[in-house]
């Protein structure tokens, strides 16, 4: 198993993240989400493969300067994949992992 990082700033049309095709699955441990310059909306969605459907984690409205820290582990199947969306640019994104 490796360990897997990804960081960057969310788009507000929504940015997917999908760690690739792996057969066996990816396992998400935490995502960090953080916005320094305004209040922001931010929603968590997941895709399944299984059924094509994307559902809604959840969706939240933070201040300025909050951090959303989440702990809760996504296994991602081969094909399924989060989608993370705010309506701030300038949000920012850690999400570590395991493949």
């Amino acid at each position: 198993m490796a360990e897997l990082i990804l960081q960057g700033q969310l788009s507000t049309t929504g940015t997917t993240i999908e760690p690739g095709s792996r057969s066996n699955g990816y396992r998400i441990q935490s995502i960090r989400i953080n916005n320094t310059t305004s209040a922001y909306e931010y929603k968590l969605e997941r895709y399944q493969a299984s059924t094509g459907l994307l559902t809604t984690i959840y969706d939240l409205s933070l201040d300025l300067g909050d951090v959303l820290t989440d702990e809760y582990s996504y296994f991602l199947p081969a094909g399924d994949y989060l989608v993370l969306t705010s309506n701030v640019s300038t949000t920012n994104y850690l999400i570590n992992g395991i493949q």
